[in-house]
């Protein structure tokens, strides 16, 4: 999850979000899907990575923003506290909407969520080359 500092109406970093940070922004404080995408648009140009603003209707809090894939990025894919390596990010639709790996998988994000998932819907992508099993199994 991120964390964004806005100083007159502006974003003026990015980072992590790490406990509560005084005068940050996180999801919990993103009202509506405008202001979301307004944070997005300035965290790209701040920071040069994209970042999607999201909307997911059924959950708390609704509203966020997201760092998208991006070519070279190293990934996983995720289900149920299993997670898989999946290699390299090695293209991204100009949209954001789809991501491609050095393996052959391809990922489709989700509505206006923050996921990207294979077809079929099961598999989420996630950041990093992890390889981890559910411990409860």
């Amino acid at each position: 999850m991120l964390a964004f500092r806005i100083e007159a109406d502006k974003v003026v970093e990015v980072a992590p979000f790490s406990g509560q940070r005084e005068s940050w922004t996180t999801r919990n404080e993103m009202g509506n899907f405008e202001f979301a995408e307004k944070v997005a648009r300035e965290a790209t140009a701040l920071t040069g990575r994209a970042h999607v603003a999201t909307e997911t209707p059924s959950c708390w809090p609704r509203f966020d923003v997201v760092e998208a894939p991006k070519v070279g990025d190293a990934v996983s894919y995720s289900f149920n506290g299993d997670t898989y390596p999946d290699g390299f990010v090695v293209k991204v639709s100009d949209s954001l909407r789809v991501a491609r790996t050095d393996t052959g998988s391809v990922y489709y994000r989700r509505g206006k969520t923050g996921t990207w998932v294979k077809a079929g819907g099961t598999w989420a992508l996630v950041h990093g080359h992890r390889n981890e099993r559910n411990p409860c199994f």
